[in-house]
Order: C-alpha cells, then sequence, then structure tokens
C-alpha cells in the first residue's frame, strides 16, 4: 500500500498442555499478545491507517478504552503522523503513559461515550484530520481477519471444535466471520466472552437491539460504549455463543495463565482463558444447546498492555483471590 509499510506480525500458535488438561482437549493459543503493542489492534490500525494517509490526510483522531488508541499512537508515530486519542476517565494511568511516549496528543473525558462523540467532533473540526473508528470500520476487520487464515495454516488442515475470544466493540468478532467467510468455516462455533460490567454484546444480544454500556467492570478495554451495529446484523448468519463471566475469574484466569506460560495479559483477555481454566467450556456448549466437537480449541490470547505482575497481585487482592 504505497511507501508506508508498518504491519501486524503472524503471530505463533502454540499447544497448551496445561490449558489442554483443564478440559482433556487439545488447546492451542493464537498469541496475539506478542503483536508491536501488544495487541491484535495493529492488524487493523496499521491497514487504516495506510489509507487514510494515502488519501492525504495529515492526523488521525479515535476514541479508546486502551489497546487501539495504542496502536493507532504506534502506527502514527511509525509514519510521522499526527494523532490525537480522547480517552474515558477509567483508562488507567499506564496506558495513558503509553499512547503519551509514542507521541500521541491525549485528551480524557468522563465516559466512552463522551470520548466517541468528542472524538468525531474534533476530526470533523479539521480537514486536515480524520476519525478511525476503533472498532466499527470494514477496513479494521479486514485486517483482522488475517488471523483466520493463519490459524488455519497453523492448524495444518485440523478444523476447530471452537475458537474463543473476547469481546468489547466486536472489531475482533466481526474481522473473525469476515476470516470465516474467506476460509470457508462458516460453521465453527464461536464463542464470545465478556465480563460483568463491561458485556454490552451480551446485553444487546437479550434485547435483539444494540445496548449501551455504562462500564463496571476492570476489564477497562472492554469498554465500549457500544458493540458495532453491524454485528447484531451478522449474528443470524454464524455460530455465535455469548457468556458473560466475572472479573474474579478473569483474573484468576490471568495469574494462572502467567504461572503456564510466563506472559501477563489483562482481564480483558483473561476472561477467554478462563472459560478454559474453569473447566467449563463443555458447560457452557450444553447450556445453549450446543455440542462441542472434538477438534481443537484455540484461544484468541488479545493481548493488552495494561498488565503486570503487580497490577494483577492488586486485583487478586482487590477481589479476594488466593495467590498461590
Amino acid at each position: 500500500m504505497g511507501k508506508f509499510s508498518i504491519s501486524s506480525i503472524e503471530s505463533p500458535l502454540i499447544y497448551s498442555r496445561p490449558l489442554s488438561k483443564c478440559i482433556s482437549q487439545d488447546v492451542f493459543l493464537k498469541l496475539e499478545n506478542v503483536q508491536p503493542t501488544n495487541s491484535f489492534k495493529i492488524r487493523g490500525m496499521s491497514r487504516v491507517c495506510k489509507q487514510k494517509a494515502e488519501e492525504g490526510f495529515k492526523g488521525f483522531v479515535t476514541f479508546s478504552g486502551g489497546n487501539a488508541g495504542i496502536a493507532l499512537a504506534y502506527a502514527a508515530n511509525e509514519m510521522g503522523m499526527q494523532c490525537h486519542i480522547i480517552l474515558p476517565s477509567f483508562v488507567s494511568p499506564r496506558v495513558m503513559g503509553r499512547m503519551a511516549e509514542l507521541g500521541a496528543n491525549i485528551q480524557v473525558v468522563p465516559t466512552s461515550r463522551e470520548a466517541s462523540d468528542a472524538a468525531i467532533k474534533l476530526a470533523n473540526s479539521d480537514p486536515d484530520l480524520t476519525l478511525i473508528h476503533p472498532y466499527d470500520d470494514e477496513e479494521l476487520w479486514d485486517g483482522y481477519s488475517s488471523i483466520v487464515g493463519e490459524i488455519k495454516s497453523q492448524l495444518e488442515g485440523k478444523i476447530p471444535s471452537c475458537i474463543i475470544l473476547s469481546v468489547g466493540g466486536g472489531g475482533m468478532l466481526m474481522g473473525l466471520t469476515k476470516g470465516f467467510e474467506k476460509h470457508g468455516w462458516e460453521t465453527v462455533p464461536i464463542l464470545a466472552m465478556e465480563t460483568e460490567g463491561a458485556h454490552s454484546f451480551n446485553k444487546s444480544i437479550k434485547a435483539g437491539a444494540v445496548v449501551e454500556n455504562v462500564m463496571t467492570s476492570i476489564a477497562k478495554t472492554l469498554g465500549a460504549p457500544s458493540v458495532a451495529p453491524k454485528l447484531m446484523e451478522i449474528l443470524p448468519k454464524f455460530d455465535i455463543i455469548s457468556n458473560v463471566q466475572s472479573d474474579a475469574a478473569a483474573v484468576e484466569a490471568c495469574l494462572r495463565f502467567s504461572d503456564d506460560h510466563a506472559f501477563c495479559v489483562e482481564p480483558a483477555c483473561g476472561v477467554s482463558l478462563s472459560a478454559v481454566y474453569q473447566g467449563i467450556l463443555h458447560e457452557i456448549f450444553t447450556s445453549n444447546g450446543h455440542e462441542l466437537g472434538q477438534g481443537p480449541v484455540v484461544v484468541l490470547v488479545c493481548g493488552g498492555c495494561d498488565s503486570s505482575v503487580k497490577i494483577l497481585k492488586d486485583y487478586a487482592e482487590k477481589l479476594g483471590i488466593d495467590i498461590v
């Protein structure tokens, strides 16, 4: 796409013996946490930024709960472009600091919805600026869809019994469905995980329409104001199961994952791992009228930069989780 070469890497798919033991079935981990920005978001953001720069824009604007903003700041920094990120106040100083180190101009407002409104207003105020939506954009989804092609190649012909991922605004889920269409995996079940207090997708499914979320979960990077409307439209075409777990379950999964695989991920990622660590995957499928097949289970380790040993220990203490 022209002179701009910033892009993602093909992330590893590794077999996890500890997680496989939890459900007596092969579990593989798609390690998006090793991307240059520590999350899958760079797959989409790099693609959109290249496109917008070649259209003549001089700077980018987004609103974000964390990982999309970091990916945009990273791409903009590599390209020598302006970057403005509007953040809700629940975003941690650690995440804000990482964006600032990458040269982003940061503005903080009280809520996710106000961040969205402020970003749109800023982008509309200057013809040199363009809004890059953090999750509701076809180009983003196309970028994320590359994950499916990689998994298909890395599994060497095996068909997953399911793919597990976390849902915030639904960008990665939309990307996954696009990848499924490209590779003939439309019947592969998707388990969409959220934490309580960040479960706008689950609420929207129950309501039959997009529902606004008031963020109360510690999984801050799942704190989109609402899911992408297109997500609700494509639901009947795919086998998508929604499940909600507690913050405590997500944090406990992060801690166990750190012990088992020496990676620190944030609760927004841990909630996907929690379905396996708690040994409840078969139960989730059964309670939703499904049967989990015998093929490998793939967990998208979406990543996240807002995690460290200290942060996880602080969460554990706050939530009353024993650290062994």
